[in-house]
């Protein structure tokens, strides 16, 4: 399919839902949106984001009401489960979100970054998730080998951790939408060695970034990212 300039607010009408990223993340597709829109097919059937991060290019595109059959997944598993929670769960994950939004501060801050996810509900690990990415620094997403969270607190005067409006628009913006982590039946089994290892740049003509990748996992790598030492693990 040739792809070709469009002016799709000219030829779509607007739903009248306004959803916005409601996470910051690296590499997002936000300052891309001009470029993107711009070359997006005349037509299409079906919408797969495979990197979805904070979802700036599909919501763009749902306010203008132009998808239909959608698929959103990541190689991020927390970050799927935030998706699934606001779709799903939203009036629960607003509820908490208040509850850290009260107690804020920068010792709760690491309370909270303390708590194991696997101990709290979907709509907890959802506001976990929010939380941090709201007051943590930059908002960074970054594990340690544990596969725990470990990015600093922020200094940040007056962050928004809970935009209650702008999560109900979200969620409605989901239903519907079909929310996956990928690459989850083919990670590789072994870790490359850490040791007089050689790397490499691999530029990806994509959307969204230019990847970078360990030589020596490349052969088995379903996608950047996916194995433990990958530098581009912590990247959504």
């Amino acid at each position: 399919m040739t792809l070709q300039p469009v002016r799709l607010m000219l030829i779509r009408q607007s739903t009248g839902i306004r959803p916005r990223p409601f996470l910051k993340w690296a590499g997002g597709k936000g300052q891309l949106l001009p470029e993107l829109i711009a070359r997006l097919p005349e037509r299409f059937a079906a919408y797969h984001e495979p990197h979805v991060g904070s979802g700036a290019l599909f919501f763009d595109l749902t306010t203008r009401g132009i998808l239909s059959d959608v698929r959103l997944s990541d190689v991020n598993p927390t970050l799927i489960d935030t998706y699934l929670a606001v779709r799903d769960c939203v009036e629960d994950v607003i509820a908490i979100l208040r509850k850290h939004q009260r107690k804020h501060d920068r010792d709760y801050y690491y309370v909270v970054r303390a708590v194991d996810p696997s101990r709290l509900t979907l709509a907890g690990r959802a506001a976990r998730m929010i939380y941090l990415n709201k007051t943590c620094y930059n908002g960074l997403y970054r594990e340690n080998k544990l596969g725990q969270f470990n990015v600093p607190f922020g200094r940040y005067n007056n962050p928004t951790i809970c935009d209650a409006a702008n999560l109900r628009n979200v969620s409605r913006a989901l239903q519907g939408v079909d929310i996956a982590t990928s690459c989850t039946s083919i990670r590789p089994t072994t870790r490359c060695p850490r040791r007089r290892r050689s790397r490499r740049i691999i530029a990806t003509v994509s959307a969204r970034m230019i990847s970078m990748a360990c030589a020596t996992c490349l052969p088995n790598c379903p996608g950047a990212g996916c194995m433990p030492c990958c530098p581009t693990r912590t990247r959504g």
